[in-house]
């Protein structure tokens, strides 16, 4: 008589176990590969007395049917930046994506997401307080400085109320409150920065929008 030996997803996704089952004689071993998908690792294998090695899963010497499952996790991969604390930016030219540019390290930043999938950042502090604003773009990997200033502690620049223009940003702060409208627009209103004349990092409660590039007229 011939064992049947079987493959199983513990956790129905994550990756692949080939072939999908396997006969052997009494006494017989086998062999799967075990294939994460992208952005995935090999949590755990089991079954049939076997061992991993690499990606391939060997059985025990096998008497009886038994079944070979495997489970998954989802593994963070490092896609740019520095790798040590309190990194300085590399702003490039505003306005052109580049592999090289990236923003300095901070914390509280403002950040969302187009309807493009694309990430957008805006601020925070780390040494200092930031008012840039940044665009990543996961298809090409690359970040794009769109405005403000790339010196820190950056004033602000209020225009006329209620009226948009090229000039305008807001100084540079954190912890602000913000939100996006059904158009893409990002809304902020307050934080703690700077005002339009640098007298001081203080609380701020004034409003500001900003209009995504592909939404100005």
């Amino acid at each position: 008589m011939r064992e049947s030996l079987d493959s199983a997803i513990a956790s129905g996704t994550g990756g692949t176990v080939t072939p999908a089952s396997a006969t052997v004689n009494p006494g017989g071993t086998a062999t799967f590969t075990v294939t994460p998908n992208s952005g995935y690792v090999i949590s755990s294998v089991t079954g049939c007395g076997g061992g991993l090695t690499g990606n391939t899963y060997t059985t025990g010497m096998v008497s009886e049917d038994c079944t070979v499952t495997a489970s998954f996790s989802a593994a963070f991969t490092w896609i740019g930046g520095s790798n040590t604390s309190d990194a300085g930016g590399d702003y490039g030219s505003q306005g052109i994506a580049a592999a090289s540019n990236v923003p300095g390290a901070r914390h509280a930043p403002v950040t969302w997401t187009d309807a493009a999938g694309n990430l957008w950042l805006f601020g925070g502090v780390g040494s200092p307080i930031f008012n840039d604003l940044w665009e990543y773009s996961p298809a090409s990997g690359e970040w794009t400085w769109i405005g403000g200033s790339a010196t820190a502690n950056a004033k602000g620049v209020y225009g006329t109320q209620g009226v948009a223009a090229a000039a305008n940003v807001p100084g540079a702060r954190i912890d602000e409150s913000q939100w996006t409208d059904a158009s893409g627009n990002l809304w902020l209103f307050g934080g703690y920065g700077y005002d339009s004349t640098i007298s001081g990092s203080t609380p701020r409660s004034e409003g500001a929008r900003i209009l995504r590039l592909d939404s100005l007229p």
